[in-house]
């Protein structure tokens, strides 16, 4: 029975170390905006996950007649957020959505993970960066580590919170 009590507490102790580490990067400011760091930590936000179709090369939108079209994954944030860079300069404020990247092809944080979820409520953890390429078509980039579809009613009470 002792034995018990200490796995038990065990796995507590380790499931708040997790949930810690899974939300380090991210704060709410009193505007009710999530404020999110740019760089290597990992930051949980909630959202819809979509598909968007862009132009893509050689011109990007300028030549639409031979531009290639593209499809883009895009998490519609429930909560606006505003991100900060390492140093805490050039801030990005009421951010609504972001470009999101899967590393793996196949598995449970991959691009058929995403594919299943797309128009569904989903947590998504892993490094938020600035955009950098022609093709990342929002201001912010993520690359997921961790794609969670949330039950309906979880998504509610996020959304819940911004008003």
């Amino acid at each position: 029975m002792h034995r018990c009590a200490l796995l038990t507490c065990f796995f507590v102790i380790l499931l708040l170390l997790a949930s810690a580490i899974g939300t380090a990067a991210q704060t709410t400011n009193s505007a009710g905006t999530n404020v999110v760091a740019l760089g290597p930590e990992k930051t949980k936000l909630i959202g819809r996950l979509v598909i968007e179709t862009k132009f893509g090369p050689p011109n990007y939108g300028e030549t639409p007649e031979s531009d290639k079209k593209i499809r883009i994954y895009v998490l519609r944030l429930t909560l606006p957020i505003t991100a900060k860079d390492m140093d805490g300069d050039g801030a990005k404020k009421g951010l609504d959505q972001i470009e999101v990247f899967f590393r793996e092809k196949h598995g449970p944080n991959s691009w058929d993970a995403a594919h299943r979820a797309i128009g569904k409520c989903v947590s998504a953890v892993g490094e938020i960066e600035p955009s950098q390429l022609a093709i990342e078509f929002t201001a912010l980039v993520m690359n997921v580590n961790k794609l969670i579809v949330l039950k309906p009613n979880e998504c509610r009470q996020v959304a819940a919170k911004r008003d």
